[in-house]
């Protein structure tokens, strides 16, 4: 299957439809709260039950996708980014052992061995496996392929691509071929991607020079310095042959069954974020933090004073408090609002509803955790 020869939608139908999900559960991943606003206030606009009365409307509104006229602070806690990274320690926190068997080695057992400890035993391949794990748990999956540079690396190499930066093929539930994108420049209106697609047999480089929703037309692969590299080792149909009859990249599905995309083709084999069904949740728990820090905000000590207890700064000035001051000279009428029985400074401070908080940010983590099928243990 050729690289695109003409300008097309990007990412192609149906995986706009996945980028737009990843590109949500990545915003939880990362932390990018300009970006949740982004989303959730647009969808806020999309969906009429946001202005509606009743369930359906207070169902509806996201914590992130409700006006902020009070610019009030807004907490974000990274339960998302911590439940990816304790997804990943379960599956590699100690570096995993590769070891042939005595009946699988051909040739030489030893010699065998002695290479795939240099391709995978390294702490390069036990890194980038972490991240991998970590990737899946977020986007719900992630793809490893092989590549070689001997201006790099003594050996082949093994990288880990993100799922919402591929557009893969399937034969039946297994990859068949797959095609990594990047974006190597973006210029506003213009947008250069980088293709690579592998194949069995090859991997086909092609550069592309298009906008934010579409792909564009090919250029060759010189007009840009991260992909001129290729240029001299392409072949006619812009081609490096691997030398090999296998796949030169797998995917690796965090979870199956995907429950949104599960009758959708070509999005189907997917696998599922450990965040699918736990956005509401998140949403929830950055609310009550942000409830809780409102409320140590607002329980600050505050003092009212009289105004005849202020000096003034001069004309135009105002008048100030000064905190540290030990004698006042009373007036002859009486202090301030003495006269009236009311002392001069009042003291006011709200009660912190911490053990409130406390309980109901503990009960949204346990269920962050059960919906990922973690244990709080």
């Amino acid at each position: 299957m050729p690289l695109p020869e003409k300008s097309t939608e990007w990412p192609p139908k149906p995986f706009d439809r996945a980028q737009k999900e990843m590109r949500t559960w990545n915003a939880w991943y990362t932390g990018n709260v300009e970006v949740l606003e982004e989303i959730y206030r647009e969808n806020n606009r999309q969906r009429p039950s946001q202005y509606a009365g009743g369930v359906v409307g207070k169902l509806a509104r996201f914590f992130w996708g409700r006006p902020n006229p009070q610019q009030s602070h807004r907490l974000h806690v990274p339960a998302a980014s911590d439940l990816a990274r304790a997804s990943a320690d379960l599956l590699f926190a100690q570096p995993p052992m590769f070891v042939v068997g005595e009946d699988d080695a051909r040739g030489d057992h030893q010699a065998t061995q002695d290479r795939l400890q240099k391709l995978f035993g390294e702490d390069d391949a036990a890194a980038t496996l972490a991240e991998s794990a970590e990737v899946a748990s977020a986007l719900g999956g992630t793809y490893l392929r092989w590549w070689w540079d001997k201006e790099v690396a003594d050996k082949v190499k093994l990288g880990a691509v993100a799922a919402d930066a591929a557009v893969p093929t399937w034969k039946y539930d297994q990859l068949a071929g797959v095609t990594f994108w990047t974006v190597v420049n973006d210029d506003n209106d213009t947008v250069y991607r980088h293709l690579e697609r592998h194949e069995p047999g090859r991997i086909l480089h092609g550069l592309y020079e298009g906008d934010r929703g579409r792909l564009g037309r090919a250029v060759p692969l010189t007009e840009h310095s991260s992909t001129s590299w290729a240029a001299d080792l392409v072949d006619s149909e812009g081609a490096i042959e691997t030398g090999i009859d296998a796949l030169t990249a797998t995917y690796i599905p965090n979870v199956r069954p995907n429950r949104k995309w599960r009758p959708i083709h070509g999005l189907s084999p997917l696998g599922r974020s450990d965040f699918d069904g736990l956005e509401p949740l998140f949403d929830a728990l950055d609310e009550s933090y942000s409830s809780w820090m409102r409320d140590i905000d607002l329980g600050k000590a505050r003092l009212f004073v009289d105004e005849s207890m202020l000096k003034p700064l001069g004309p135009g000035k105002g008048s100030a408090w000064d905190g540290e001051q030990s004698i006042f000279t009373p007036m002859a009428s009486g202090l301030g609002s003495m006269q009236n029985g009311n002392a001069p400074v009042q003291a006011n401070q709200f009660t912190i509803r911490w053990q409130e908080h406390a309980n109901t940010c503990a009960e949204l983590l346990n269920a962050i955790l059960r919906g990922a099928g973690l244990s709080a243990g």
